[in-house]
């Protein structure tokens, strides 16, 4: 009975699956992970006005109170402006690309992944415009063997950054066989052609922020993005 029982015996990885609660989700699903990074997705709200525009008015001293000013004036003291929300974006994105990375077809998510850094850059750039110099390329990478001190990159540094990664997210949107994600996208319905004009669109608001600062490359973006037949 014993050599009978040893014959058969399964492993221990065999029994895995089976005595795995079916309520425990131990696999991110790709595509509902993409629809918890858009309902994450807060480009303006309150914050705007509470947070950043507070410290804005503070730094450009645009009003004197009447009773003059206290000696914290120029201190920041709340965080959560909208700036800062592009952390909320940026580790569904990496967990996404993380997932995709280690299925039998990582090809047919890089129009996810693509959606997904898109809205990243697109917060990250209101980042910048209020702080500068910020963390990005290292931020958020702890859990997949990043560094919990992430180094500042320069504005002009981040702008060549982004614009590398929308046109990378632009070839993957363009790619065929990729994964239908339907109203899973709860933007665009799952319609690629209207994400890669979303991408196209932040490369302009980079091109305008270039412009007194590098023109040519401000109008080689332009005319790039002009010329493309993806905006008809």
């Amino acid at each position: 009975m014993g050599a009978a029982l040893l014959a058969t015996g399964c492993s221990r990885d065999e029994f895995a699956s089976i005595n795995t609660d079916p309520a425990t989700i131990s696999t991110a699903n790709i595509q509902y992970l993409l629809t918890q990074e858009q309902t994450s997705y807060q480009p303006f709200d309150y914050l705007l006005w509470f947070y950043d525009g507070t410290y804005t008015s503070h730094l450009d001293q645009a009003y004197t109170p009447s009773s003059s000013f206290s000696d914290l004036f120029n201190q920041l003291g709340s965080l959560g402006g909208v700036g800062s929300q592009f952390l909320n974006t940026r580790k569904y994105e990496l967990e996404i690309k993380n997932t995709a990375s280690s299925t039998n077809n990582p090809e047919q998510y890089k129009a996810i992944e693509g959606i997904s850094n898109i809205l990243t850059v697109s917060l990250a750039i209101t980042d910048a415009d209020m702080f500068g110099s910020m963390p990005y390329s290292e931020t958020c990478k702890l859990k997949y063997g990043g560094t919990l001190t992430p180094s500042y990159e320069t504005q002009e540094t981040l702008f060549n950054e982004w614009v590398e990664e929308l046109d990378s997210d632009i070839t993957y949107l363009k790619t065929s066989e990729q994964l239908s994600i339907g109203t899973n996208d709860i933007v665009y319905n799952g319609d690629y052609t209207k994400w890669v004009k979303f991408a196209n669109g932040l490369k302009l608001k980079i091109a305008v922020r270039l412009l007194h600062q590098n023109k040519t490359k401000a109008l080689e973006i332009a005319e790039e993005v002009g010329a493309s037949d993806d905006n008809i």
